[in-house]
């Protein structure tokens, strides 16, 4: 049974002393692991934006505009009341986790959003820049 618990049976005790002068807890640090991770890339007329979402059902992920911020907010549970269990090791977390970016420069009426295998994917087109007009001033 050790043997499916990586670093063996002293890990936790390693942890807790890596842990013990930090001004917060090694839970909490566990904790902001569980945020999926989020790529962005400039396509140059448009970014790209992908985020795992492996095992997020449809109808748990929202996309929304506020401002200038585009929220993701993705719902995981568990689909059965499973604290009863006795773990060896649980790494799963279940919950609500939100990422928000600041899309102050696109256009916010042409974004699309799609999930497909676990992969979500917004395209944000980039606002039209207004081109820079030159004009001479008189003077007087």
């Amino acid at each position: 049974m050790i043997d499916l618990v990586p670093f063996g049976k002293d890990r936790d005790n390693y942890l807790d002393y890596f842990f013990s002068d930090w001004p917060f807890k090694r839970e909490e640090f566990r904790k902001n692991l569980s945020v999926f991770r989020v790529d962005i890339v400039d396509q140059g007329e448009s970014y790209k934006l992908t985020a795992d979402l492996p095992g997020v059902k449809r109808e748990n992920v929202d996309v929304s505009i506020n401002g200038n911020l585009l929220s993701i907010s993705v719902n995981s549970s568990s689909e059965e009341n499973d604290n009863n269990q006795n773990y060896v090791r649980r790494e799963r977390f279940y919950g609500k986790y939100v990422r928000s970016f600041d899309i102050s420069d696109v256009d916010i009426k042409s974004i699309r959003g799609e999930l497909k295998d676990g992969i979500l994917t917004v395209s944000l087109p980039k606002k039209e820049r207004e081109k820079r007009q030159s004009r001479k001033i008189e003077i007087t």
